[in-house]
C-alpha cells in the first residue's frame, strides 16, 4: 500500500523553506553564540523568492552590497572618529551617492544595501561596546550564514528552476511582436489606428519587460541555459531590438494614399508576408524553431525618379516606414538565428555562437551618471531625513531608541526615495499591524518557551503564515514589512530580555519616522502623483524643445537625451497610481494616451537627432536650411508653450495647434523639390537615390514629430487640470 501526499502549491512549498531556513538560521547562530541573530533572519526573510534563480540572484547582491557597505563603513570611520559633524557630512554623502545610482541601475538593490548597510554597521559601532571592526565583520557573517543557509535549503529541497518559465516568456513575447505587425500590417492597408493596434503595443511592453529577469534568473539556476549563455543573451538583444523597431513602427504610421505607397514600394505586400511568414514560425515552442529562408532587406528600396512632384511630403513618411520596415525584417532573421541555436543545443553542444556585445552598456552606464532632477530630489529627501532624524538622537532628550530611528530613516528613505509617489501614511497601518502581532508573541508565548526545541516550532510556524498570507510578486512588500518587524522586535538572543518598552518605543519611533517622512515627502517637490505627472510632462517637453533647436552633440545634448528617454517611462507609472477622482468623464482615457503619444515622440525627437548627425550630404540641405531652422524654431517654441500651460493646470487650446509648423514643412518641401528638379543642373549633380532619400528621411521625420504635437495638444486639452490643482496633504 502506497501512502499518497498531497500535492502542495507553490506558495506552500516556497513559505516551507522560507521557515526551514530563518529556523535553521537561528539553530545555528544561537549555537554558535555570534549574536545580532536578527541579522542573519532578516538576509533569509528578504533573499527567498518565488524561483531558485531569482533567489541566488537577490541573495549575491545583498551579499555584495553588504561588503562594500562595511568597507564604506569602516572607511568613514577610520577618518571620523572623533567629530560628529565630519562624520555625519560624510555618510550622509555616501548614502546620496547611494541613493542616486540605485534610482537609476539595474541592480538598485545592490546600491540600495550598500547605503543603509553602511548606516546600520555605523549606528552600531558608535552605541555599542564592541569595536567598529568587529561590528562590521558580523554584519558580513551574519549576512552570509542567511544567504548560505536559505541557498542550501532552496537547492535541496523543492528546487525551482526558471528555464521553463524563460522559454515560455520567449515564446510570448514573439507572439505579441507578430500581433503587433499584423496590426501595423493592417493600418498600412488603411485600416486606421485602432484600439487594436494600441492594445498590441501595451502587450508587447509587458511581455518585453518579464524576460530580462527570468534570464537573470536561468542563468543562475539552470545549468543548459548557462551551456548556452550567448544564445540566449542573443536572443534577448535581438528581441529587445525588434520590440524596440516594432514600436517605432506603430508610433509612425500615418495615413498614405495606397496607390502611392505601392506605388514607391512595389514590393511592400510580398516583403510584409515574408516578415509575418518568419515572425509566424518563431511563435512555437524554441525547441522546435527552425532555420528561415533570410529575406532580400533592400528588395524594397525607395527610387528617386519615382517620387512624384506632388506628393512630397507623404513620400517622405514612405522613405521613414521603408527604413523601419527593412530594419524590422534584418532583426526578425537575427531573432530566428539565436532561436535555431538554441533549439539545436542538443545536436550542437560544440557549436560556437558568437559572443553578444552590450554595445548599450557604456551609454547606459554615462545615463546613470548624468544629472537627473527627478533624481537628485531622491537624494534630496534621503539627505534631509537622515541629517533630522540625526539632529533629534542628538538633541531631543528622551527620544526613545534614538539609534533605532537613524537606522530606519536610512532604510526607508532610500526606499521610498524609488517611490515617492507612495505617501508614508499608507504604510503606516500595515507596519502598525506588524508590530502589535509580533508584539504580543514577544510578550505572551516567548517567555514561556525555555529550549530552542520550544522556539523553533514557533519561528517556524509564524513564519510560514506570513510567507503563505503574503505569496506572490504584489505581496511581496507586505511579506518583507511583516517578517523584517517579526525578527527585529523578538530580539532573540541566548540571553533575552523582555521589556514591555521595546515594543512601545518600537511603536513611537516608527510613528515620530513616518510622520518625519511625510513632511519630507514634498522636498522638493510635491509628491503628489498628479503633480508629479505635470512637472514630469514640463520637463520633456522643455528636453523636446532644445533638442530641436541646440547643437546634436556634446554633454548638453546627452543630457536632454537621458531625460527624453526616461521620462515616457515614469509618465507611464504615474498614470497608473493618479486617483480616478481626478480623471473624470474621459480625462483617464485622455492620460493614457498623453503616455502613448509622449513615447512616441520621444522616439520620434530622438530619430531627428540622429538625422541631424547625419544630414552632412542630405541633397539640398542648404537650400532647405534655413526653412528646417525656421520649423524647428516653431516646434521649439510650440513645445516649451505647451509644456507652460501643463505645469500651470490650464488645457491647452487645440484649435490651429501645429498649422504654422505643417506650413513651414510645405515650405521646406517646396525648396527641396526646386532643388531636385532645378532646370539647367548637369546629370552629374543632380541628387541620386541614396541622397534624395535621406532628405525625406528629414522631412519625414520632421512631419512625424508636427503631427505628433498636434496630436499630444488635442490629448492634453480633454483633460481636466483644475481637480489637479486642489490643495490637499499628500
Amino acid at each position: 500500500m502506497v501512502l499518497k501526499l498531497p500535492r502542495l502549491s507553490v506558495a506552500t512549498r516556497e513559505s516551507i523553506k522560507t521557515a526551514l531556513a530563518v529556523v535553521s538560521v537561528y539553530g545555528v547562530t544561537l549555537s554558535l553564540d555570534w549574536g545580532k541573530a536578527t541579522w542573519a533572519g532578516l538576509a533569509v526573510a528578504v533573499v527567498s523568492q518565488s524561483s531558485l534563480g531569482m533567489s541566488l540572484n537577490k541573495a549575491a547582491l545583498r551579499m555584495l552590497g553588504t561588503l562594500m557597505a562595511v568597507v564604506a563603513a569602516l572607511v568613514i570611520l577610520a577618518h571620523f572618529p572623533q567629530d560628529r559633524w565630519l562624520f555625519m557630512a560624510a555618510l550622509s554623502s555616501w548614502l546620496g551617492v547611494c541613493t542616486y545610482l540605485s534610482l537609476g541601475a539595474k541592480d538598485s538593490y545592490f546600491w540600495q544595501v550598500g547605503g543603509w548597510g553602511s548606516v546600520i554597521i555605523c549606528v552600531n559601532a558608535a552605541t555599542s561596546q564592541s569595536g567598529a571592526f568587529e561590528i562590521a565583520m558580523l554584519r558580513a557573517q551574519q549576512t552570509g550564514l542567511g544567504i548560505l543557509v536559505y541557498s542550501l535549503v532552496a537547492l535541496l529541497i523543492w528546487p525551482r528552476n526558471s528555464s521553463g518559465d524563460l522559454r515560455e516568456a520567449f515564446e510570448r513575447l514573439h507572439s505579441a511582436q507578430l500581433a503587433l505587425f499584423q496590426e501595423c500590417r493592417a493600418v498600412l492597408a488603411g485600416a486606421g489606428r485602432t484600439t487594436a493596434l494600441v492594445n498590441a503595443r501595451s502587450a508587447l511592453v509587458h511581455a518585453q519587460s518579464a524576460v530580462s529577469p527570468l534570464l537573470d534568473a536561468a542563468l543562475a539556476d539552470s545549468q543548459l541555459v548557462r551551456e548556452r549563455r550567448r544564445e540566449w543573451q542573443q536572443l534577448l538583444v535581438s528581441s529587445t531590438e525588434l520590440t524596440g523597431l516594432l514600436e517605432r513602427l506603430s508610433e509612425s504610421l500615418y495615413q498614405v494614399d495606397d496607390m502611392l505607397l505601392r506605388e514607391l514600394l512595389p514590393g511592400i505586400d510580398s516583403y510584409c508576408s515574408g516578415v509575418e511568414r518568419r515572425l509566424q514560425a518563431l511563435t512555437g515552442p524554441l525547441a522546435e524553431a527552425q532555420p528561415g529562408e533570410p529575406q532580400e532587406h533592400g528588395k524594397i528600396a525607395v527610387e528617386a525618379a519615382r517620387i512624384p512632384d506632388s506628393r512630397l511630403l507623404d513620400s517622405a513618411v514612405v522613405a521613414v516606414l521603408r527604413r523601419l520596415l527593412q530594419r524590422v525584417s534584418e532583426q526578425v532573421d537575427s531573432v530566428a538565428l539565436a532561436a535555431c541555436a538554441i533549439s539545436n543545443e542538443a545536436k550542437s553542444r560544440d557549436s560556437k555562437f558568437p559572443a553578444v556585445a552590450d554595445t548599450g552598456a557604456a551609454s547606459r552606464m554615462l545615463g546613470n551618471l548624468m544629472p537627473d532632477p527627478d533624481r537628485l530630489g531622491g537624494v534630496a529627501r534621503v539627505i534631509f531625513t537622515i541629517w533630522l532624524a540625526y539632529l533629534g538622537y542628538l538633541y531631543v532628550d528622551g527620544l526613545p531608541a534614538g539609534p533605532l530611528i537613524l537606522s530606519l530613516a536610512a532604510s526607508l528613505s532610500i526606499a521610498l526615495a524609488a517611490m515617492p509617489f507612495v505617501a508614508p501614511r499608507k504604510i503606516f497601518l500595515p507596519v502598525f499591524v506588524a508590530i502589535l502581532c509580533s508584539g504580543a508573541v514577544y510578550l505572551l508565548v516567548l517567555p514561556h518557551l525555555s529550549t530552542f526545541w520550544s522556539l523553533g516550532p514557533l519561528i517556524f510556524g509564524v513564519t510560514f503564515a506570513i510567507c503563505l498570507l503574503f505569496s506572490g510578486p504584489r505581496r511581496a512588500a507586505g511579506r518583507s514589512i511583516a517578517l523584517a518587524f517579526f525578527v527585529s522586535v523578538l530580539g532573540i538572543s541566548n540571553s533575552q530580555v523582555y521589556s514591555f518598552s521595546a515594543v512601545a518605543n518600537m511603536l513611537v519611533v516608527v510613528t515620530l519616522l513616518l510622520i518625519l517622512l511625510s513632511f519630507a515627502a514634498y522636498i522638493p517637490f510635491s509628491p503628489r502623483p498628479e503633480r508629479m505627472f505635470q512637472r514630469q510632462l514640463g520637463e520633456f517637453m522643455c528636453s523636446c524643445a532644445w533638442l530641436l533647436t541646440g547643437r546634436p552633440t556634446g554633454w548638453r545634448s546627452r543630457y536632454h537625451r537621458n531625460l527624453v528617454a526616461r521620462i515616457p517611462a515614469r509618465l507611464s507609472l504615474l498614470a497608473g497610481v493618479i486617483e480616478r477622482r481626478y480623471l473624470p468623464a474621459d480625462s483617464e482615457a485622455n492620460l493614457r494616451a498623453v503616455v502613448a503619444w509622449c513615447e512616441a515622440l520621444a522616439a520620434r525627437i530622438n530619430a531627428l537627432v540622429e538625422a541631424r548627425l547625419h544630414a552632412g550630404d542630405v541633397a539640398g540641405k542648404n537650400a532647405t536650411g534655413a526653412a528646417l531652422e525656421n520649423w524647428q524654431g516653431a516646434a521649439a517654441d510650440a513645445l516649451e508653450r505647451l509644456a507652460a500651460v501643463t505645469r500651470k493646470g490650464e488645457r491647452p487650446a487645440p484649435a490651429n495647434s501645429g498649422a504654422g509648423e505643417r506650413a513651414q514643412l510645405r515650405e521646406i518641401e517646396n525648396l527641396l523639390r526646386q532643388y531636385h528638379d532645378a532646370s539647367g543642373t548637369p546629370a552629374s549633380s543632380k541628387p541620386d537615390g541614396r541622397q534624395l532619400e535621406g532628405a525625406l528621411l528629414l522631412l519625414g521625420v520632421s512631419r512625424s514629430v508636427s503631427e505628433l504635437l498636434a496630436s499630444l495638444t488635442e490629448q492634453l486639452s480633454g483633460i481636466d487640470w483644475r481637480k489637479w490643482s486642489e490643495p490637499r496633504f499628500f
